[in-house]
């Protein structure tokens, strides 16, 4: 009987240590994949209900001349309101600097009626930030799926070497599923959300 309550004891202590070794997750915005980007996170627990996050989204649109192409990085620092760090609701502020190149033809004809093969480049650099709300479960103390959605506020430049307007990059980055605004182009209010699967070490 003794050998037994001590063996629960270990076995009890091992789970909880296991548990509090959970300081790390990497995950995958699953509903970034549909628009191919690559967005994966990092969470970094650093104190009893309070982690740091940083976000790299990686994207590639289009074909040929015509593409659209960029990263975008998001820190943000998690205040775990229930639970603790990495698995309970968390309100989170955050940062967002996003990059991003546009390429396209020309769409011209020389003077004998030939297409030309100039092509036109776009840039735009966006720095904001914003704050969300959401929930993350530790499953089974390995596995994490983390909901939220929130607001976000940004400020936006564009530069053009000629031929593409910030219209003709919104449109475009409309019609991708990308999500860009730039129906005013120095400032933009929007929302931001993400669906997040990973796992924790």
């Amino acid at each position: 009987m003794k050998h037994a309550v001590l063996a629960l004891m270990l076995l009890a202590g091992s789970a909880t240590t296991a548990l509090a070794q959970r300081t790390h997750a990497i995950k995958l915005n699953v509903l970034s994949t549909g628009v191919r980007t690559a967005s994966l996170f990092y969470e970094h627990k650093v104190r009893e209900r309070g982690s740091a996050q940083l976000g790299l989204a990686l994207t590639s649109l289009g074909s040929g001349d015509n593409r659209l192409s960029g990263v975008t990085l998001t820190p943000e620092y998690r205040f775990y309101l229930s639970g603790q760090a990495l698995d309970g609701f968390y309100v989170a502020p955050f940062v967002r600097f996003r990059s991003f190149k546009m390429t396209a033809p020309s769409n011209q004809f020389d003077q004998y009626g030939n297409p030309s093969t100039e092509i036109y480049t776009g840039r735009t650099q966006t720095f904001g930030g914003g704050v969300v709300a959401g929930y993350q479960w530790l499953i089974s103390e390995r596995l994490t799926l983390d909901v939220y959605g929130g607001l976000s506020h940004s400020f936006s430049s564009f530069s053009s070497k000629e031929g593409i307007s910030a219209g003709e990059f919104d449109d475009y980055s409309r019609l991708s599923g990308v999500g860009l605004s730039f129906s005013r182009m120095f400032s933009n209010t929007g929302l931001r959300s993400g669906f997040t699967f990973g796992v924790a070490f």
